[in-house]
């Protein structure tokens, strides 16, 4: 019988915290941030939307103090995931200068010239019918170089590549 009152004791317990760690969990206040995004009332020192900003300057504490109205206590209204920033427009991307003193891509008159027929599923194929593939260098800051990516000749200018070609662990 002591087996059985410590094992429902325990079954007891174990309900309890259960519970507790429920009822905790489901009382965070929802909350929406002011991008429109679904948020969370919590600590502000457990926000990581305020934690990476370092220093806040005016308008990030104006921010802040709004989202404090919108929960209660000391909380701050935190988005649940905080995303990594992503440029809002192609001109917010700059491209990469080179050290090179001369045009990196060949001349028209040499680029794809052809010394043979190519065929294709049959089918001769013809100069600008197919998309012409690039190799991507490296240079690392100790001057190594290496082939990592590729990507297509989109125009003169353009290689369309893949968005972690242009990443800095490359």
């Amino acid at each position: 019988t002591k087996s059985v009152a410590e094992m429902a004791f325990r079954l007891k317990f174990a309900f309890f915290l259960l519970s507790l760690y429920l009822t905790h969990s489901v009382s965070a206040e929802s909350c929406e941030t002011e991008d429109y995004d679904d948020g969370v009332c919590i600590a502000l020192q457990k926000c990581d939307a305020f934690k990476q900003t370092g220093e806040l300057s005016d308008g990030q504490r104006n921010l802040l103090r709004r989202e404090q109205e919108k929960c209660s206590g000391s909380l701050v209204c935190c988005k649940r995931k905080v995303r990594q920033k992503v440029p809002r427009s192609f001109e917010d991307i700059k491209p990469a200068k080179t050290k090179a003193q001369h045009s990196l891509l060949p001349s028209q008159e040499n680029c794809g010239a052809d010394s043979a027929d190519r065929i294709y599923n049959g089918n001769v194929t013809y100069l600008d019918q197919f998309p012409w593939l690039a190799v991507i260098k490296y240079i690392d800051k100790d001057e190594n170089e290496a082939f990592r990516c590729g990507g297509s000749l989109i125009n003169n200018r353009y290689v369309l590549t893949a968005a972690h070609c242009i990443e800095d662990s490359m």
